[in-house]
């Protein structure tokens, strides 16, 4: 998220406004993180509220898979809005 709204030029903060994990099994070796773009509409209309209202929110998914097996799942909602903090 943070990425494709720097893709976008968008300055905002971007911060997880509620979420929800749940662990299935201990992961001890190699695993790799997986969270799919939402859908190009509800992106868009995501990137159209937060032009129009300075702020938007988004629900994301994303799985840790260990041995190519779900060993973690979590779901969050994204709220972006305002101009992003500089370092």
């Amino acid at each position: 998220l943070f990425n494709s709204l720097e893709d976008r030029d968008t300055q905002a903060h971007v911060v997880v406004k509620d979420s929800h994990i749940r662990f299935l099994k201990p992961v001890l070796g190699e695993f790799s993180a997986i969270c799919p773009a939402p859908s190009t509409e509800d992106f868009k209309k995501f990137i159209r509220t937060l032009d129009r209202k300075g702020q938007a929110r988004i629900s994301l998914k994303a799985s840790i898979l260990a041995g190519g097996v779900p060993a973690c799942l979590f779901e969050g909602e994204f709220v972006a809005g305002g101009p992003r903090l500089k370092d």
